[in-house]
């Protein structure tokens, strides 16, 4: 993992914490952790996003992808 990755993903775990009801910082997270192959922790990070707000079509497209990249395709 780089360090710019690395440092990302940090300050976005951060900012979910301290904006919990916010999940555009989730979202975000999750595109950190599917760079450096977070497959699993990015797919329950999207799954937050998702329980915050349903409707969130950016986050649910990149669930699809990660259940893709790790082949459940009957769960995307």
């Amino acid at each position: 993992m780089t360090r710019s990755l690395e440092a990302s993903i940090h300050e976005l775990r951060e900012a979910a914490r301290i904006e919990p009801l916010v999940p555009h910082h989730r979202n975000s997270l999750a595109d950190a952790l599917l760079a450096v192959g977070e497959t699993t922790e990015a797919m329950e990070v999207l799954r937050a996003a998702l329980a915050l707000d349903p409707t969130f079509r950016g986050a649910r497209e990149r669930l699809i992808r990660a259940l893709e990249r790790v082949g459940r395709f009957e769960d995307a």
